[in-house]
């Protein structure tokens, strides 16, 4: 009488019968009992030579666990399954499919899109649109620097185009809360009535010094402690107590922690200037009239001049630069592409348009979804949460990022295109079937080039070996009627796509 089995080997074939239900049914019965004897062999070996032990039995199962990669390779290689794989490689969703997940990891390593977030949500701006950023431009060595504390007060009672001003600074702690350095905004009340925020918790001092947090720093720095408020902390060798916290969507000058050292009066020698305009007013009349109000305060204007960057404008800039880069990309890609008008009427006329309408559907799919993954790549790259993003230091605004983006539009039309070319006409699947005709060296009286069949049947591209400089279109796609249906037998209906 045989000996009955120990659990663990009942267990590895109790794996493997699950395993067979992956392999073909034709192959499932000689399958399962070769691994059915392999697991028994090896059992009653180890145990003749005295061996077994619970490792041993551990060992098998984790053995017995490989019959999962054996079974789903006898299942990837039936005809069915390698169809339908090959199917699912040249389907247009498939190429779609394809671009999500780059997309995807983008989000993740981001941690959410938070750059691209922040310039289409609001920051908690009253009237986004009227809020600007001053410096003063040295057009010699192009460097932005602060204007004197008295020109603010010259531009509040002689302009018609500003509502209010707020001086501030900005720069980097530099002893943070243990290790952390946040960024230090040095201003005065009245910057927050310009931007229109209150706090959450606690007040703006008005008459004395003290530090409001942004909700990260408040979090980052302090746990999100609300008994902080009233504490006077050490912070950059002088004690100012915490007066308040702001909003949780709110953030200025950059996404990371915070910290407004606000003093009645800023009594630095050049400052930044925010200002709120009235509606309604642009760039460079703004710019003219501050410039001819500097100019009679006595402030020398020859190699200065006043640089103001609307707040809501500077949010959208990456935005415009890299629409700019994709016109600029499709422009070059349209002339080497040799598109002309003729093409576009030729290709909507009436017999053509529902297939037309479809591929130029595709196409804008994946050029959207590519360009798409470009920006926000960039932006999220270049736009990071401690750095300062509404000034010249805006990574995601400068000249290289611009030709950065040129080429990324480049590569993502230049991609779609050529795989638009590789596709049929009418199914939009992936030709198949190349096949190389004529040799390339007899091209007087000969064609020679490579022909490209779609296996649903709706026809062929020919692709010449060396292009003519006066063939404007040297692929020739050739429609295949209902004469050809024979050739096609797994086919329904040679128009089925």
């Amino acid at each position: 009488m045989a000996p009955k089995p120990p659990f663990s080997v009942v267990l590895s074939q109790w794996a493997v019968s699950l395993a067979s239900h992956l392999v073909p049914r034709a192959e499932r019965s000689e399958w399962r009992r070769e691994w059915h004897a392999e697991v028994w062999h090896c059992w009653r070996f180890l145990v003749d030579q005295r061996l077994w032990s619970s490792r041993e039995a551990a060992r098998l199962f984790l053995r017995c666990l490989g019959s999962f990669a054996d079974a789903a390779w006898h299942f990837s290689q039936q005809d069915a399954v390698q169809n339908r794989v090959r199917e699912w490689a040249r389907s247009p969703w498939t190429c779609l499919g394809v671009l999500v997940p780059p997309l995807l990891l983008v989000a993740v390593m981001s941690h959410g899109f938070p750059a691209t977030r922040q310039m289409i949500q609001p920051a908690g701006w009253r009237d986004a649109g009227q809020l600007a950023l001053l410096s003063a431009l040295d057009e010699n060595t192009n460097r932005e620097r602060g204007f004197r504390p008295d020109v603010m007060t010259a531009w509040l009672e002689n302009s018609r185009m500003v509502d209010s001003v707020a001086p501030l600074n900005w720069h980097t702690a530099q002893d943070g809360f243990h290790g952390r350095k946040p960024l230090v905004v040095a201003t005065e009340p009245v910057l927050f009535s310009t931007l229109g925020v209150k706090t959450s918790l606690g007040f703006i001092p008005l008459r004395t010094k003290g530090l409001v947090l942004t909700d990260a720093a408040w979090r980052t720095l302090f746990g999100g402690d609300p008994n902080v408020i009233g504490k006077t902390v050490e912070f950059e060798r002088q004690k100012l107590p915490v007066t308040g916290v702001l909003p949780a969507g709110f953030w200025f000058l950059t996404r990371g922690p915070a910290v407004f050292v606000v003093r009645p009066e800023l009594f630095d020698l050049r400052v930044m200037v925010l200002l709120r305009t009235r509606a309604g007013v642009s760039r460079s009349p703004l710019e003219r009239e501050l410039t001819r109000i500097c100019q009679g305060t006595g402030w020398s204007m020859f190699t200065v001049r006043v640089h103001v960057w609307f707040l809501r404008e500077g949010l959208w800039m990456p935005a415009l630069l890299f629409a700019a880069a994709t016109g600029a990309a499709l422009f070059l890609a349209v002339f080497l592409w040799r598109l002309r008008p003729g093409d576009l009427k030729k290709a909507m006329h009436v017999g053509r348009r529902q297939a037309t309408l479809r591929r130029g559907a595709f196409f804008f799919a994946k050029c959207s979804l590519g360009l798409l993954m470009v920006f926000c790549a960039a932006l999220e790259w270049t736009r990071r949460g401690p750095s300062v993003l509404l000034t010249y230091t805006d990574g995601a605004s400068s000249p290289v990022m611009l030709w950065l983006y040129i080429v990324g539009a480049m590569g993502v039309l230049f991609w779609a295109w050529a795989d638009q070319r590789a596709r049929c006409r009418v199914c939009l699947r992936l030709l198949t079937f190349p096949v190389r005709i004529g040799c390339p060296g007899c091209l007087l009286l000969d064609w020679s080039g490579t022909e490209l069949l779609c296996e649903e049947g709706h026809g062929v591209l020919h692709v010449p070996h060396m292009v003519a400089s006066w063939d404007e279109q040297p692929d020739r796609w050739v429609p295949l009627d209902d004469s050809w249906r024979d050739c096609f037998a797994h086919v329904s209906s040679p128009h089925s796509g």
